[in-house]
């Protein structure tokens, strides 16, 4: 059952889940983080968070490719599957993949065209930046190939993005860089990890993605505290990939997860390698492949979850 809650993201409405268990950080350390966040610059696009727009979903993950990217695509697709218009926005300022992933042919825009687009005019027609996946139901936003371009994004223009992308259910972000850094400078155009520590702060629903084994299990612990600390209040699903068929294992590391952060797993997603090999290949969705597959069903699963008042 979900509660209203205080929490409103600029990019998106308040979040309609309940409040997750308080973690157990130090006051001191607590209140230097908040006045941390206070002090970054907003760029003037609080005015915009009450603006409808699409729901925006934030996938991220520690490094160590824990298939952050499987799951963006995927969620995307479950929730296109489940009756939503879907815009997935490739912002891996690393790697950016998504268009290869899913064999799209693209149609020589990226963000960095449809962000000056907008920057000049706020009414640009977004359906000119699309490549489409489903039809009407399901786009995609190239990621930018040269980690350089990212300096060239302003943080005000994201609102716009949202605004522009009206027609859709939701937007999932596909998001990786380094949260833990300190912005600093007050410019907009701050580069990658501004950009995903913005991202990750500031949408409706956050997605923390990590590997299901012991090191991903690690790694995902050491940044629990980080994310937290950038959303105090807000929901956020920590997700093991890649679960292993003992579930004894996948319990275990459950109840390990939780007594390094006091935080809770929320959903774990089985590896079907050979679904989401094939996937790969043929550069499509894994229910493309198998939409009764293992994978696919979790993912449905989980997709209902956020779509559910």
């Amino acid at each position: 059952m979900r509660v209203d809650m205080a929490y409103t993201g600029v990019l998106g409405p308040p979040s309609q889940y309940p409040r997750q268990a308080e973690t157990e950080h130090s006051q001191p350390q607590a209140e230097a983080e908040r006045d941390q966040l206070q002090a970054e610059p907003d760029h003037g696009v609080s005015a915009l968070a009450q603006v409808a727009m699409p729901q925006v979903i934030t996938v991220w993950g520690p490094s160590g490719a824990p298939g952050r990217s499987t799951v963006a695509i995927n969620l995307g697709d479950a929730l296109h599957r489940l009756g939503r218009r879907v815009l997935l926005i490739d912002c891996d300022v690393f790697n950016p993949s998504l268009a290869l992933m899913l064999g799209a042919h693209q149609s020589g825009h990226t963000l960095a065209t449809l962000f000056a687009a907008l920057a000049r005019n706020p009414a640009v027609d977004l359906g000119d930046y699309l490549v489409w996946i489903r039809r009407d139901r399901f786009a995609l936003i190239a990621g930018l190939s040269n980690p350089a371009r990212w300096a060239e994004l302003s943080l005000e223009l994201f609102p716009r993005v949202l605004a522009a992308a009206h027609d859709f259910d939701f937007v999932v972000f596909d998001v990786a860089g380094d949260i833990a850094s300190t912005p600093t400078s007050g410019s907009a155009r701050a580069g990658p990890d501004l950009i995903t520590r913005f991202l990750v702060r500031e949408g409706w629903q956050l997605v923390v993605v990590g590997d299901s084994n012991i090191l991903g299990i690690d790694r995902l612990a050491r940044v629990a505290s980080q994310v937290r600390r950038l959303r105090p209040n807000a929901s956020i699903d920590f997700v093991l990939n890649r679960r292993p068929r003992t579930s004894g294992i996948t319990d275990t590391h459950r109840e390990l997860f939780h007594r390094l952060t006091k935080e809770s797993i929320t959903a774990t997603l089985p590896y079907d390698r050979k679904t989401i090999s094939a996937a790969l290949e043929r550069g499509c969705t894994a229910s493309a492949i198998r939409q009764r597959g293992e994978f696919s069903n979790a993912m449905l699963a989980f997709a209902s979850r956020l779509v559910t008042p």
